[in-house]
């Protein structure tokens, strides 16, 4: 067996606003399973080898990685051990680019600059909803400057009046 494979647990990041679950069940038995809840306060989670395989053995799941949703601390390691315990071999995988882990980080700091064109840059880069619901996740981090000119960028409002 390779150095890979020695690895007991991997770390599951989620690397979108807002919140990830997924249901993944163990590989060695199905029977068992966990609910992974990735949040703003709790944006990692370890996962057993076990569990973390499901990600490849399962089409929803597998479809969620794919999408960028989440991704793996070390996403050609668990790549490796899919592959040699054959949960996975599609070549498709060499085409998947895991998602970064800093691409919410990404967003935030552009919104944080105040530089408006470059906010609108982004949502064009990642998606527009995609920003706008980062700027929702990290509204208590910015200036009242950055926070109106999210407002009028996307005409809604981003905190809450007092009454």
């Amino acid at each position: 067996m390779s150095d890979t494979t020695e690895r007991s647990a991997f770390t599951i990041i989620k690397t979108t606003p807002g919140n990830v679950m997924i249901k993944l069940h163990a590989i060695d038995n199905p029977g068992f399973s966990r609910l992974v809840y990735l949040t703003n306060r709790a944006p990692r989670q370890v996962l057993p080898v076990n569990f973390a395989l499901d990600v490849f053995a399962d089409p929803g799941n597998f479809a969620t990685y794919k999408q960028g949703l989440f991704t793996f601390d070390d996403n050609e390691a668990i790549k490796q051990i899919a592959i040699e315990r054959s949960y996975y071999f599609d070549s498709d995988y060499d085409k998947l680019v895991p998602a970064k882990i800093t691409q919410e980080e990404d967003i935030n700091n552009i919104i944080k600059s105040g530089v408006r064109s470059k906010v609108i840059e982004a949502c064009g880069k990642y998606g527009g909803e995609l920003v706008k619901q980062t700027a929702i996740n990290h509204v208590s981090e910015y200036t009242m400057s950055v926070i109106k000119m999210c407002e009028d960028i996307w005409h809604i409002q981003l905190t809450e009046v007092d009454a």
